[in-house]
């Protein structure tokens, strides 16, 4: 889920998948965002790799849409070069699926719960996805406790209650 454009780091998600693609055979990646301008390198390079049928470039999607992304996905990548929070790493994990974050996500908490969260670079991220996928934990598992964790401290509740704090 994001912006098919540099900041957001489609190029690095690619580039770990295809090393990814040869150990996991079927494992899918989908690519749900508007293109800012990646989209045609992205579809080049999918090409070249002959990945078409395994690679999904699916657009911007929302609402009941998005939910059944986060809900039928194994788990969600951000890969960010820069990023304040991660919105899409909310939401997926309030619909209880695991995440691999970049560093620069601002969410370090979900490595709590066993989420990963990597440098944005593609051997991470690779290493990152693999674990994950080989992990003793179940992914559901994952995505449950990530959900649990959001529901405990990101709420619009929770969050309206630390502004509060701030009041005098």
């Amino acid at each position: 889920m994001g912006r098919l454009n540099l900041i957001k780091g489609p190029d690095i998600l690619l580039k770990a998948y295809i090393r990814l693609s040869l150990e996991f055979p079927n494992l899918h990646l989908v690519f749900a965002g508007p293109d800012e301008g990646l989209g045609d390198q992205l579809r080049k390079k999918i090409k070249e790799e002959s990945l078409e049928n395994r690679i999904h470039l699916i657009g911007y999607i929302e609402g009941y849409d998005k939910v059944g992304a986060y809900t039928g996905a194994e788990f969600l990548v951000v890969p960010s070069r820069r990023e304040a929070m991660s919105i899409v790493a909310l939401e997926a994990g309030a619909c209880g699926t695991p995440v691999i974050l970049s560093t620069e996500c601002g969410f370090d908490e979900v490595k709590e719960v066993g989420c990963k969260v990597v440098q944005p670079n593609a051997e991470e991220l690779y290493n990152g996805m693999n674990s994950m996928l080989s992990s003793s934990k179940s992914l559901k598992a994952l995505g449950n406790d990530l959900r649990n964790l959001i529901l405990e401290r990101y709420t619009w509740k929770k969050s309206a209650e630390q502004y509060l704090k701030f009041l005098p």
